[in-house]
């Protein structure tokens, strides 16, 4: 695929890239995924967000979080590949297993890994996302979708794109929890969704040798957690990202 062909898929005007002109997208995916239905602690209510042929990501109510004694979070959901109607219970919702996924599978893949990592920083800012009904779905580019899936088709054992979604859906549940913490209840602050996934953006830079695992463990102590790749180091570092030379 040609250079000029990825970037006007993938460029991005970082003068639009303020959290606070993504709240009403987030406010609606929010509050569509609060007003589910809730199960119980022993049988979860699980929605379907995406399908990728046998597969779905589903998010399972109630989570974890609505069970504890401190920080009860009472809208936390459990983000869920299923295959069939049976959970794959080997990929959870968690940093580790996220960041485990991109080592073994995309270190050795550079332009796959580079092409991930520009959905990804678009997924951040809901660049991607379309209209359903009153709320939104991640869709990215097809053709990058089809350029990534030449090196690798699968992560983990399952597709690509359903990987991606699954990230998606770990996503909006953090959205889910700093809005019902009261943490960041206008939506306008990078916290939540837009952090947790440049942290994964973070990550494939030290996969590709572009940053020292050293800083990005620094990072991660120093902020509590997530280490958000600035914009300015994701054009450098992903030029896949820059606008198109028209």
């Amino acid at each position: 695929m040609e250079k000029q062909a990825i970037n006007s898929l993938l460029g991005v005007d970082h003068s639009e890239m303020v959290p606070s002109k993504l709240a009403p997208k987030r406010k609606s995916t929010v509050e569509e995924a609060i007003s589910w239905e809730s199960g119980t602690e022993e049988n979860k209510s699980y929605h379907i967000l995406y399908t990728v042929g046998d597969y779905s990501v589903r998010l399972g109510k109630p989570g974890k979080e609505v069970f504890r004694d401190k920080n009860k979070n009472i809208n936390d959901m459990t983000p869920r590949v299923f295959k069939g109607d049976a959970i794959v219970e080997s990929i959870h919702a968690q940093f580790k297993d996220i960041f485990l996924v991109l080592e073994e599978e995309m270190k050795d893949t550079k332009t796959a890994l580079t092409l991930l990592a520009s959905l990804l920083y678009r997924m951040a800012f809901m660049l991607d996302h379309k209209p359903h009904g009153s709320s939104w779905r991640y869709e990215p580019p097809k053709e990058i979708i089809e350029e990534i899936v030449k090196e690798k088709p699968e992560l983990h054992g399952m597709p690509t794109l359903l990987f991606l979604y699954y990230l998606e859906s770990i996503a909006l549940n953090e959205d889910v929890k700093y809005y019902t913490l009261e943490k960041n209840v206008d939506l306008k602050n990078p916290i939540g969704r837009i952090n947790n996934i440049l942290t994964y953006v973070y990550c494939t830079t030290v996969l590709m040798g572009e940053i020292h695992i050293a800083d990005f463990a620094d990072k991660l102590i120093k902020t509590r957690g997530v280490a958000s790749l600035t914009q300015k180091d994701a054009l450098k570092y992903f030029p896949e990202l820059k606008p198109s030379e028209k």
